[in-house]
C-alpha cells in the first residue's frame, strides 16, 4: 500500500511484481480500521494475501440472514501522505496508468478506502471512469467529507455491487448481438421504464382533477348547510357519497406510489443506462441520439418530481372537511415526497450518464 509497484512484463499477462506493503504499523492500523468499519455496516471483510498488486480486501454484503454474493474489491491506503488536501480542502489521490487499467478491468467493482488512523476517519470512493479525472499523465480521485464511510454509505455500496453484476450480464448479452438487435434491446428496456412513469403521471393527473371536482362539490354542500337549504341528515348522506369513492381513489394512488415496483423502476433505469452506455462505447455514431433521449427522459422524471411537491403541499392542507379524508390526505403528502426521492435518485443516475457521454471523445 506504500505506492504502485512496477509491472514485470505485460506480454505475459498481469504478472505484476509485488511488494510487502502491509509491514508498517500505520498500514496495519489502516487495514484493521477498515475491517471494523465495514463489519459495523454488515459487510464481511476478507483480507487478501500480503503479497498483492492493488487489491487489499474483498468485502461481501452480509444481508439479514446470510451472505448475498454482492462483492466489492477494496484498495486501502493509510497515513498522512494520503490525507494531504488541495486548495479546496479535498483529498486528492493520484492513480498511475497501470493501476487505473488494472482496477477498471478488475472482475469486481473496486473502491478506494483512505483511513485517517489518528482521527479514526474513513473515506471511500468507487474507482470508475465517472469518478476519475485527468491530472497530466495520471488520473486522480477526489474525496471529501461527503465521502466518509458511514451507515448512509450502505445503499450506495450495495448499488455498486448490484450495478456491476448487472453491467457484466448486459455486456455479455450485447456482445453477442448485432447493432440493430442491441438498439432494439435498449429501446424495449427504456420503453418499459418510461411507460411505468407515464402511468404514474396519468394517475396523478386524474387525482388532481378528481380532487378539484369532489372538493368543489363538498364545499357546495357545506354552503348549503350554512344556508339551511338542506337538512343535516341530507348533507351527511351526500358527503358520504362523495367521500367513499374519493378515499378509494386516493388509496389506489397511494398504493401505486408506494408499491414495491418502484425499486424495479430504479433498477430498470440503471439497466437501460448501462445498455446505452455500452452501446455508445461500441457504436460512437449514435452518441447524439442517445443524449437526446436521455435529456428527454430526465426532463420527464424531473417534471413528475416537481408535481409530487405540489401535490404533497396540497395534501398537507386539504380543503375538505371530513376527518377521515384529512387523515388520508395527510398520509398521502408523505407518500408523494417518498416517491419524489425515488425520482430524484433516477434523475441523478441520468444526470451522471449524460455528463459521462458528453465528455466522451
Amino acid at each position: 500500500m506504500d505506492g504502485p509497484p512496477q509491472p514485470r512484463n505485460f506480454s505475459d499477462g498481469p504478472d505484476f511484481a509485488v511488494t510487502n506493503s502491509h509491514t508498517s504499523i500505520t498500514d496495519r492500523r489502516g487495514v484493521a480500521q477498515c475491517e471494523q468499519e465495514f463489519l459495523k455496516l454488515g459487510w464481511l471483510f476478507r483480507e487478501q494475501p500480503v503479497l498483492d498488486f492493488g487489491i487489499d480486501a474483498i468485502i461481501e454484503y452480509g444481508g439479514k440472514d446470510y451472505p448475498t454474493g454482492k462483492l466489492i474489491a477494496v484498495q486501502i491506503k493509510s497515513g498522512d501522505s494520503f490525507l494531504k488536501k488541495d486548495s479546496k480542502g479535498d483529498i486528492v489521490f493520484y492513480v498511475d496508468k497501470v493501476h487505473e487499467e488494472y482496477w477498471l478491468n478488475f472482475h469486481l467493482p473496486v473502491i478506494l478506502v483512505i483511513c485517517d488512523v489518528n482521527n479514526n476517519k474513513t473515506y471511500w470512493k468507487q474507482v470508475c471512469r465517472r469518478n476519475l479525472s485527468k491530472a497530466g499523465k495520471q488520473s486522480k480521485l477526489t474525496l471529501n467529507d461527503n465521502d466518509s464511510l458511514s451507515y448512509q454509505s450502505n445503499k450506495e455500496l450495495v448499488s455498486i455491487a448490484d450495478s456491476f453484476q448487472m453491467q457484466s450480464d448486459i455486456k455479455a448479452e450485447i456482445d453477442n448481438m448485432q447493432f440493430e438487435d442491441s438498439v432494439l434491446y435498449a429501446t424495449e428496456l427504456t420503453r418499459e421504464c418510461s411507460d411505468t412513469l407515464a402511468d404514474v403521471r396519468k394517475a396523478m393527473d386524474r387525482f388532481n382533477v378528481s380532487n378539484k371536482t369532489r372538493i368543489a362539490k363538498m364545499e357546495q354542500l357545506l354552503q348549503s348547510a350554512s344556508s339551511k337549504a338542506l337538512s343535516k341528515k341530507q348533507i351527511e348522506k351526500e358527503l358520504t357519497k362523495i367521500e367513499k369513492p374519493f378515499s378509494v381513489s386516493v388509496r389506489i394512488l397511494n398504493q401505486k406510489l408506494s408499491s414495491d415496483s418502484n425499486k424495479i423502476v430504479i433498477e430498470g433505469h440503471v439497466a437501460f443506462v448501462l445498455v446505452l452506455d455500452y452501446i455508445v462505447e461500441k457504436y460512437p455514431m449514435v452518441k447524439e441520439d442517445i443524449l437526446r433521449f436521455l435529456d428527454s427522459e430526465n426532463k420527464s422524471v424531473k417534471s413528475i418530481a416537481s408535481m409530487c411537491v405540489t401535490y404533497s403541499d396540497l395534501c398537507k392542507n386539504p380543503k375538505c372537511q371530513t376527518a377521515d379524508l384529512k387523515r388520508l390526505f395527510y398520509n398521502s403528502s408523505f407518500i408523494f415526497l417518498d416517491y419524489r426521492e425515488m425520482l430524484l435518485e433516477i434523475s441523478e443516475i441520468l444526470d451522471k450518464e449524460i455528463l459521462k457521454i458528453r465528455t466522451l471523445n
